[in-house]
């Protein structure tokens, strides 16, 4: 997948898997909608959810956007990480396809 084509997919409406992890060093897996400009993928939560509380503990992020699954098909995926900046509520994002 080439930068244009990664672009593409993540300005299209997807849901995001976000995985934290807990204060017992286990994951935390949530559905999460996200905003993507080009540069930045921007998760979207609030102050009071579990992941939100994770990564004020412990930054370590990682999130997986795919397509929902169809009959026909298995979806694509795309893993992404990086580091949280909770202040600005934003995630930096490296890509591997």
């Amino acid at each position: 997948m080439n930068q244009q084509e990664m672009t593409t997919y993540l300005a299209a409406s997807h849901i995001a898997v976000v995985a934290t992890m807990n204060r017992h060093g286990h994951p935390h897996l949530t559905p999460n909608w996200y905003r993507y400009d080009g540069k930045v993928l921007t998760l979207i939560t609030r102050k009071d959810r579990l992941k939100y509380r994770n990564l004020q503990r412990d930054p370590h992020i990682s999130v997986c956007i795919y397509d929902p699954p169809v009959a026909s098909n298995y979806g694509n995926y795309s893993i992404y990480t990086g580091s949280w900046y909770g202040s600005r509520g934003a995630f930096v994002v490296s890509c591997w396809p």
